[in-house]
């Protein structure tokens, strides 16, 4: 190597951006999965090739949802504590803003095409409307009692969100931001995820151990699974909560509060085809794009369950901050 390569190649190493936890940016286009910690007031950033923490990102009080934006230059992250959505730059794992929404926001997501951020506010009845480009809050829209989960539908038509008091899944038309429907469940309605043909909502409920499916064209339940028994009573009705849809459509992963395991539900006939022992009081649950790894949440352990889907064992545990609930894995 010459001086005038060996110059350069000094000079980029002094110059390289580094992270506030000491991460330089590689440019590779990683994949990463972020924490929301509820207890300890920073999301916590992991390596899926390595499954290591590799930073803390600071953000505002009791982080609760996190979402990447389409491009995975931001995560976002809704804080109920200070009633804030904290915009991260993922390259250098550093809030850029602090965005005003509604009170208690709990979850939040992107619009398919990236351009809306929408945020469920719990005590405000309401969703906020993220300006993705501008990142500022654009509209608000009324939906019911204590809003929790807000998803997209894969065709981008349509947003559903689960009223928690009201007992129902509102449909709001992305179109020009209306509430055109709801579905009644006759119960406490906590985590959602919608089928690939968008003709179903898979939905976990509070005192259920178990999970329903929601025929969006009838509005009614057409199906149910029950977990395993458990001698454990849910304590204020916790008992199945996360769920997430393998990318090939054909299983659902359902985390158990009382057993502390992950149950796999063939959709096809609704039976369980295996339990999988994870951490204490699993929270959240999330897909690699791939469908060969799946990150839960261990609330009451403090912790990442890393499971292989086609082992279908947990192959490592990763300890991150106080209470994680949400989490999201994409690509930066």
């Amino acid at each position: 190597m010459n001086r005038t390569c060996i110059f350069f190649f000094l000079l980029l190493s002094i110059c390289a951006p580094f992270s506030s936890q000491g991460f330089a940016y590689a440019g590779a286009n990683p994949l990463r999965v972020y924490v929301a910690n509820f207890g300890a007031d920073y999301v916590s950033v992991i390596d899926v090739e390595k499954n290591v923490k590799i930073a803390d990102v600071k953000t505002g009080r009791k982080p609760h949802g996190v979402a990447f934006s389409i491009a995975g230059e931001h995560v976002f992250v809704s804080n109920e504590g200070d009633d804030t959505v904290s915009v991260i730059d993922t390259h250098y794992n550093k809030v850029v803003k602090q965005i005003k929404v509604g009170k208690s926001p709990n979850q939040l997501a992107v619009t398919q095409d990236g351009k809306w951020i929408y945020v469920t506010n719990h005590d405000s009845g309401t969703v906020s409307v993220i300006d993705a480009g501008k990142l500022e809050v654009a509209d608000e829209v009324k939906v019911g009692a204590w809003p929790h989960i807000v998803m997209p539908s894969f065709d981008g038509k349509r947003l559903f969100v689960t009223c928690e008091k009201d007992q129902t899944i509102v449909s709001i038309d992305l179109s020009n931001r209306k509430v055109i429907d709801e579905i009644f469940l006759y119960g406490f309605p906590r985590v959602m995820v919608v089928s690939q043909d968008d003709k179903k909502i898979y939905q976990t409920m509070r005192w259920l151990h178990g999970v329903l499916a929601v025929d969006l064209g009838k509005k009614k339940v057409s199906q149910w699974a029950e977990l395993n028994h458990a001698s454990k009573f849910p304590t204020d009705g916790a008992a199945s909560h996360g769920l997430a849809l393998s990318p090939d459509g054909k299983y659902l992963y359902v985390t158990s509060q009382i057993l502390n395991d992950v149950s796999v539900i063939d959709v096809s006939n609704f039976a369980i085809v295996k339990e999988i022992p994870v951490g204490q009081n699993p929270n959240w649950i999330e897909f690699t794009p791939d469908g060969k790894s799946a990150y839960v949440s261990n609330t009451d352990s403090s912790s990442i369950s890393v499971i292989d889907t086609g082992k279908g064992q947990v192959i490592s545990t990763i300890s991150v901050g106080s209470k994680p609930k949400r989490l999201a894995v994409g690509v930066i």
